[in-house]
């Protein structure tokens, strides 16, 4: 599930998606590929107790690789949870809810959009997750982190929420972060574990360099709004283009 921002019903998912320079076609029969993924996974279920209070705080690596947390509500299917894929690939670690988190937490019940300026924060302690259902979303309401931080307007590829925005699996909300602070390496490396979701960047790719060269809070914000009414008025324009068509056509029938 996606631990992302509200949904804008004023913009159909598949208007934008067909406005796309990329091909749909790119993520089809995903569900065929994961299942195929999940045939190669690692079996190893070593190590699962939860992380303490000081491995949590040591959020960089010696390979200079942000160390990324899940907070595991339990209640993904294990075949088709990003969260828990990551988890089983030993690329993310396990917080328990009751634990004091020092890092970014990724949630859509806050105010203030997660941006570059908040690289210092999970070098230092990390970067972390919800891995729940987006039917038990609201439940999120009741829990305060202490640096909470949502994305911005970006598509979907998983196969459940295909082509829908904000509604981010695990695996590509971290990505998204990782992109934005110039971690490509790790952001391929966790992508790679399924065979659509390169397809993420693919598909988000002038969203997600806009957001990249955005250094705070308010820049991604403004650069989100922007791109709404951009896409609200060349969606505008093409439409008043169709009805031409149609009456030109009317008229030489």
């Amino acid at each position: 599930m996606a631990i992302t921002d509200k949904e804008n019903g004023h913009i159909k998912n598949e208007d934008f998606i067909n406005s796309s320079s990329n091909d749909e076609n790119d993520c089809t029969n995903n569900e065929e590929n994961i299942v195929n993924d999940d045939q190669e996974e690692l079996t190893d279920d070593k190590n699962k107790l939860c992380y303490d209070h000081e491995i949590i705080n040591n959020g960089s690596s010696d390979d200079n690789e942000i160390k990324l947390f899940m907070f595991d509500y339990k209640e993904c299917q294990n075949k088709k949870c990003s969260c828990k894929k990551l988890y089983r690939f030993k690329k993310i670690k396990k917080v328990q809810m009751n634990k004091k988190f020092k890092g970014i937490v990724l949630t859509p019940f806050c105010e203030k959009y997660f941006s570059i300026d908040d690289k210092y924060t999970i070098e230092n302690y990390g970067l972390s997750v919800v891995d729940c259902s987006w039917k038990s979303i609201d439940l999120l309401k009741r829990i305060k982190f202490s640096n909470q931080r949502k994305l911005p307007y970006i598509i979907a590829v998983n196969s459940i929420n295909y082509g829908k925005p904000y509604k981010l699996s695990c695996l590509e909300s971290l990505a998204f972060c990782l992109y934005v602070c110039n971690y490509n390496k790790q952001c391929n490396d966790i992508l790679n574990i399924y065979k659509w979701s390169v397809n993420f960047t693919n598909l988000n790719k002038e969203l997600l360099d806009t957001y990249k060269l955005c250094n705070t809070h308010d820049e991604i914000k403004n650069a989100e709004e922007e791109f709404i009414q951009k896409y609200l008025h060349e969606k505008e324009q093409n439409k008043k283009i169709d009805e031409y068509k149609i009456i030109y056509e009317d008229d030489y029938i």
